[in-house]
């Protein structure tokens, strides 16, 4: 291997021919390149340039033949003139492409150095340049090289120099003083195995076959270069085949203070002159990623558990706004598609391969440190083999080091834990700046489903060189009766590096799932991106109300063929009119169907039908509960699934004249096998499976169940009327109570969540057997109506949206289909793009772009006229809108625009020139126009005006799409 560029003609040549090497593209010979030898060459590099007053200087290009060489150095130089080496092309035409530290392209000003990289003719070639004049630098500076990205391989005590401790994983040290460069790789030895000796006359050291090993130069007072070869760091490491290498350099008092005593991992492949791939992929993409690790799944402490902890975290990008791509561990390899992310949540992953963990630590710490993609971790990570389970070689404490600087402390089994938000994280702009300083997040007293298992993580004392956050302190009881107190919500980022990503650790599996923290920690780690970080912003949500709310009915009785005519014609004159009249509230009904009528099991369709019908026409959705409600389904086999799932599909849409159809589960819970069989029957649909609460899963499960799923798969996140009254023996009154505090556990801390209540008709009319009439009975006291009421009038009065689970599953699929740009124009507007990837989802017209601001609100959208003070409505094809934000206080443009839509509503499309707008909408529901004058000036058709109230109109729109024009007459 060649070092750097021969030199054989005068330096106008050299000049030339460098600048045609350039032309013709430095990526040649790229492939051969390791990128752990370019790493090293930017250590080098940046360690000279922090010695601004190193005495290495050149006079001529060609450092053989000056006239005041000594006879040391003309014997140095006694080679054909085609092994003579120069740096001169190593300092010319560096530019801001070349930064790599702290960012590409944007050095931080309050640095005293900056490092430049470059790889080209072979070589690793590194400048570092001083940005604060004058500044002394600690000599000797060290830089530290990790080869194999192994801590557990680390050199021995040195002895050639006092007070520096050797970081894990160093297998090579170059060391810098104002006379001297030396590289050691067995640091107890007394001489190092390469060494330039004299500064001011000897510039370069070959090895016995001539090859430049190590070479520096100086431009200038303030700045450094130094060259190595790829051959020099193999050969001195033992290291074949390289391909990146990590880095961390320090001065003699170890002095952190730039935020250099960090791992910094580099790569051949970044250091080719041309921008990084991250930047141009994500370009104002709000994009994020959940990941699903088989192998962390067999290793759970339940495979199901797993599955809704995934879901739960694809709800949480839900709430943040921010459309998802669900990915496998394998897949975080592919450093390139990895760059279409800004935040990337890794839910659990403690067992890796053995083989893969290397690839998988440096792809991470890449996308982290030097393309700003943010990580969401939780508990353990990457500490145990796949294979064996035992602790890694290079375990996965050290991989959390090594990309946050956060390491693991202590375990404590708690019998208390209130976990608060700090004052650091509720600061303005901070993750959790929408809660008070020391607000309660936990308190397991009343949240009994946390873990009491708890890992201790904090900052680990010889990684100072990221910036750590303390965002939750939790104050816990040991079993043992001893109080602690530590910090369960670490952020960290590299210092002084504003284009790193965040790296954002929870210790407990059930903070980062439980509690509605994940969705304020994913828009705060997406703000370390230039797009997000200045002026308004914009989020993608699933509905323009406060929350979803969706019902599921388990109609049980439905193939009792003398208890259906009693249960639910009462239960449709006492509470499902009514509730549609006062709360808008529709639902999903889901229907068993009997087969056998020796014990009067079946469905009479003479009276079922018209009933169905009337709930369909009503906008409530049916769907099966299995054909004969089978209470286990776990038990049953292929053929068995077939018939109560398969074949009841067939009959309830062929009767009742449906096009697609959803589920509920009858019986006991169901586990993982079970799910997972009931995407042969709803694989274009969705599943409502059992119940996943704190304590019994995880909230908010609503998602799919891997990356490769087809079928939705929500699970109630309240618990089920019979639990309340049948199993935990509440009084009704209780169970009223019980359900309230439960939804507002569920609401509390999130944002445009969704609720997912199970309940039985049966229950709301207290159809239930008397043990001493020996029957069944209305109204036999055993439940409540108003257990009921009193949870739906709260979920409407909150702002709620009542839907049926197929429209949820709609959106759900609309938003995974998603693709979501934000492009600020300047401090108070913004660009935002919606468009999506599958032309056969139902489309956006019932989604909201947000301004999450509270000190904002939407003064005018160009060219678009549906948007209230703090959301645009968006058409069902979505678009590309220029939002004009002003302070609260500021006025709304005056044009005639859509500012309120009921619940359903959808917008298919809209045009408008601000006096005047035609929509075309699906209804039924109400939809509120403001005018830009008085309404006596406007003609309206359409649409039944149900007010007018002079300065706006509200109107009724009938079941269907219907086209409203607004003009002036």
């Amino acid at each position: 291997m060649t070092a750097l560029a021969p030199y054989d003609g005068d330096s106008g040549d050299l000049e030339r021919a460098e600048k045609g090497a350039r032309g013709r593209g430095a990526r040649c010979g790229c492939g051969n390149m390791s990128k752990l030898q370019l790493a090293l060459l930017a250590a080098v590099a940046a360690v000279v340039a922090l010695g601004a007053t190193l005495a290495f200087v050149l006079t001529r290009s060609d450092a053989c033949g000056l006239d005041s060489m000594s006879d040391a150095t003309q014997a140095e130089c006694a080679t054909p003139s085609e092994e003579a080496y120069t740096m001169a092309h190593l300092v010319q035409d560096w530019d801001s492409l070349d930064v790599v530290f702290p960012t590409r392209g944007q050095p931080a000003q309050s640095l005293t150095t900056s490092l430049s990289a470059r790889f080209e003719n072979d070589t690793y070639a590194f400048q570092v340049k001083s940005t604060a004049y004058g500044d002394a630098v600690n000599l000797p500076i060290t830089i530290w090289i990790d080869v194999d990205l192994n801590e557990t391989t680390t050199m021995v005590a040195a002895n050639w120099t006092e007070n520096v401790v050797i970081p894990d994983g160093a297998d090579l040290a170059i060391v810098l003083d104002e006379d001297f460069a030396k590289v050691y790789t067995d640091v107890s030895a007394s001489d190092p195995v390469l060494q330039i000796t004299s500064a001011e006359t000897l510039v370069a050291v070959r090895n016995a076959n001539s090859n430049l090993n190590l070479a520096v130069g100086v431009n200038d007072g303030e700045t450094a270069t130094v060259g190595i070869t790829g051959s020099a760091v193999a050969n001195l490491t033992g290291v074949e085949n390289i391909e990146d290498l990590m880095i961390k350099f320090q001065d003699s008092t170890n002095n952190a203070q730039e935020g250099l005593d960090a791992w910094l991992l580099f790569a051949t492949d970044d250091l080719q002159r041309n921008p990084p791939a991250c930047a141009d992929r994500r370009s104002g993409m709000v994009r994020g990623a959940v990941v699903f690790s088989e192998t962390a799944q067999a290793r759970f402490y339940n495979d199901k558990s797993y599955n809704m902890l995934f879901m739960s975290m694809q709800n949480q990008f839900m709430q943040a706004g921010f459309p998802i791509s669900l990915i496998y561990d394998t897949d975080l390899t592919e450093e390139a598609w990895m760059c279409d992310f800004s935040v990337i949540i890794i839910p659990y992953m403690n067992y890796v391969s053995p083989a893969r963990a290397p690839a998988l630590r440096k792809v991470l710490t890449r996308l982290v440190h030097r393309h700003g993609v943010s990580l969401v971790l939780s508990n353990e990570f990457m500490t145990a083999s796949s294979e064996t389970d035992v602790s890694l070689p290079a375990g996965g404490v050290n991989t959390l080091r090594l990309l946050s600087g956060i390491s693991f402390s202590s375990f404590q089994l708690a019998s208390e834990v209130v976990v608060r938000a700090s004052s650091a994280s509720t600061a303005s702009g901070a993750a959790f700046a929408d809660l008070e300083d020391n607000q309660v997040i936990v308190n397991s007293t009343v949240n009994t489903g946390f873990s009491p298992y708890l890992n201790v993580y904090s900052q680990a004392s010889d990684m100072t060189g990221f910036e750590i956050t303390e965002l939750a302190r939790a104050d816990l009881t040991n079993t043992a009766g001893a109080q602690a107190s530590f910090a369960p919500i670490l952020a960290s980022r590299l210092l002084n590096a504003p284009e790193a990503g965040r790296v954002i650790h929870l210790a407990s599996i059930d903070l980062l799932a439980d509690f509605d923290l994940g969705w304020r920690l994913i828009r705060w780690a997406a703000q370390t991106h230039d797009t997000v970080a200045n002026g308004p912003h914009a989020y993608l949500q699933l509905t323009r109300h406060d929350s979803i709310f969706v019902v599921r009915w388990d109609c049980d009785l439905t193939s009792f063929l003398t208890a259906a005519p009693t249960v639910y014609p009462t239960m449709q004159s006492r509470f499902i009119d009514k509730w549609r009249e006062e709360w808008d509230m529709v639902a999903s009904y889901y229907i068993n169907l009997g087969d056998n009528l020796t014990i009067q099991r079946g469905t009479n369709w003479t009276f079922s039908k018209p009933l169905y019908a009337n709930w369909i026409e009503d906008g409530n959705e049916l769907g099966s509960h299995s054909f004969t409600h089978p209470l286990y389904v776990n038990d049953l086999n292929a053929t068995q699934l077939d018939y109560e799932f398969g074949l009841s599909n067939q009959y309830i849409s062929g009767n009742m004249s449906l096009d697609r159809i959803g589920a509920a589960q009858p019986g006991n819970p169901l586990n993982l096998a079970s799910d997972t069989a009931m995407e042969k029957y709803y694989s274009s649909t969705y599943f409502s499976t059992s119940v996943s609460k704190s304590g019994a899963g995880y909230e908010g499960a609503f998602g799919f169940m891997t990356p490769l799923s087809k079928m939705v798969l929500m699970a109630p996140n309240l618990s089920f009327d019979f639990t309340f009254i049948e199993y935990q023996h509440l009084t009704t009154t209780q169970a009223e109570a019980a359900w309230l505090q439960e939804f507002d556990l569920a609401t509390r801390f999130a944002n445009r969540p969704i609720i997912h209540a199970g309940v039985h008709p049966y229950a709301v009319v207290s159809y239930t057997y008397n043990s001493t009439k020996q029957t069944m009975e209305l109204d036999s006291g055993l439940y409540s109506s108003a257990m009921f009421e009193s949870l739906f009038e709260t979920a409407y009065a909150s702002n709620t949206e009542f839907l049926p689970l197929m429209t949820l599953n709609d959106r759900i699929r609309s938003y995974k289909s998603a693709w979501f740009r934000v492009v600020q124009l300047n401090g108070s507007a913004l660009q935002v793009i919606v468009s999506s990837d599958d032309d056969s989802t139902e489309g956006f017209g019932a989604f909201a772009l947000t301004m999450p601001d509270p000190a904002l609100r939407i003064v005018s959208v160009d060219n678009w006229y549906a948007y209230s003070a703090r959301d645009v409505f968006l058409p069902k094809a979505g678009g590309s809108f220029i939002i004009r934000t002003g302070a609260l206080s500021a006025s709304p443009l005056a044009c005639t625009r859509i500012t309120e839509m009921s619940m359903r509503v959808k917008l298919e499309s809209l045009t408008g020139d601000c006096s005047s707008l035609t929509a075309t909408l699906q209804g039924p529901g109400k939809v509120r126009i403001d005018l830009a004058g008085d309404s006596s000036s406007y003609t309206i058709s359409g649409a039944t005006v149900a007010l007018d109230a002079t300065s706006y109109v509200e109107l009724t729109l009938v079941k269907g799409s219907q086209t409203v024009a607004v003009s002036v007459a």
